[in-house]
């Protein structure tokens, strides 16, 4: 399985449901499962006024899989793929990455993260397969 590692907040705002789109610089082919996984790093904690206590949410763990089901330069975020739904609060691009059947874990799931789209370790999987089930 594929994994992406994003800064908190935005990593718990994905798995909430809350953001819906992925802001990156390059485009991804990939489509289908993706385990979002909350880096370590702490510095994007307070640029943003967030609905929780950033203290709370899990760092350097997979928290979320969500299927990457297009991957659009923001002038093209718009045209349909959200019909009356306002995604500009968190979208930026200029490539946007627009995530759908977001299924929180409800236990994060511990491995170190990696830049880029990276593979997860057998027993990384394994253990976030029991608990999507």
């Amino acid at each position: 399985m594929k994994a992406l590692t994003i800064h908190q907040p935005y990593a718990e705002l994905i798995a909430s449901g809350e953001k819906r789109v992925e802001n990156r610089t390059w485009a991804t082919r990939h489509r289908g499962h993706l385990a979002i996984h909350a880096g370590s790093s702490r510095v994007s904690l307070n640029i943003l006024d967030v609905p929780f206590d950033v203290e709370d949410v899990p760092f350097g763990a997979v928290v979320a899989v969500v299927n990457v089901a297009e991957c659009v330069r923001f002038a093209d975020l718009g045209r349909g793929l959200f019909p009356g739904e306002d995604c500009s609060r968190y979208a930026f691009g200029p490539w946007c990455w627009v995530l759908e059947n977001v299924q929180r874990l409800p236990e994060p799931v511990t491995v170190s993260g990696k830049q880029g789209l990276w593979n997860l370790p057998p027993d990384v999987v394994a253990a976030i397969k029991r608990q999507l089930r």
